[in-house]
């Protein structure tokens, strides 16, 4: 959605758009695979029986788009080092502190996320931040392998139509687990990378001169802070 794509700036907003496609794709399908659980267990309840097949079917799709998020990341580093990216200078006069307070204030961010990828852009640039969530998109691609996996084994039970039974009664080979651990590790990606979008929007606003998503002008550090930055010289990529 519009609302996660990243905007380093003009010339990589294509690429960071599809990065942010892939995501929603990602999570979609993820969505769907349990809405298809659900309609197992409903269907059990009836007294009927279902199949495990469309939760798979979906969890592989989900994969397949993080695969994809794994690609565009790697796309958009490549034309970062050709075009010989640099941070805007304005990230380094924000003062970011205040701003994500204004923007958790207004439910638009999450605080403790903001000032993670603040700290991570500040430190390392945004190169620090494609290479963090790297790392996360991997941790998610291992994890819907994983609940691929312990799905599949469900397939006796489902036959039976007894999932509903293995899940209500905590017998081995739940989901419960497998499931957790791979909605958490979303829902904290989803916090981080929002805030690394409104982190990266908020500071091409500030370099055109631009209202903050806020609705107010963006926050600046006190000129003693940043010295000769005060006069920089504002980079449009």
């Amino acid at each position: 959605m519009g609302g996660k794509n990243h905007q380093p700036c003009r010339n990589y907003i294509d690429l960071s758009t599809r990065l942010s496609r892939a995501v929603s794709i990602a999570c979609i399908e993820l969505e769907m695979a349990n809405v298809c659980l659900e309609d197992l267990i409903l269907a059990e309840l009836s007294g009927g029986r279902g199949t495990v097949d469309g939760i798979c079917d979906h969890l592989v799709l989900s994969r397949k788009s993080l695969l994809e998020v794994m690609c565009n990341i790697v796309l958009l580093q490549d034309k970062m080092d050709r075009l010989g990216y640099k941070d805007l200078p304005t990230l380094h006069i924000i003062d970011l502190d205040k701003l994500g307070q204004r923007l958790a204030g207004m439910g638009m961010v999450d605080k403790t996320a903001w000032d993670s990828m603040s700290s991570v852009m500040l430190n390392g640039s945004f190169y620090a931040s494609l290479s963090m969530f790297k790392d996360k998109i991997l941790d998610l691609i291992s994890l819907t392998a994983t609940l691929n996996t312990t799905i599949d084994n469900l397939r006796l039970s489902a036959d039976k139509g007894c999932t509903n039974v293995v899940l209500e009664e905590n017998l081995p080979g739940s989901l419960r687990a497998d499931f957790a651990r791979l909605y958490s590790s979303w829902n904290i990606f989803h916090r981080e990378f929002l805030a690394s979008s409104i982190l990266s929007a908020e500071v091409w606003y500030a370099s055109g001169g631009f209202t903050s998503i806020t609705g107010d002008k963006v926050p600046m550090m006190d000129k003693k802070h940043y010295g000769c930055l005060s006069n920089h010289e504002v980079l449009v990529h």
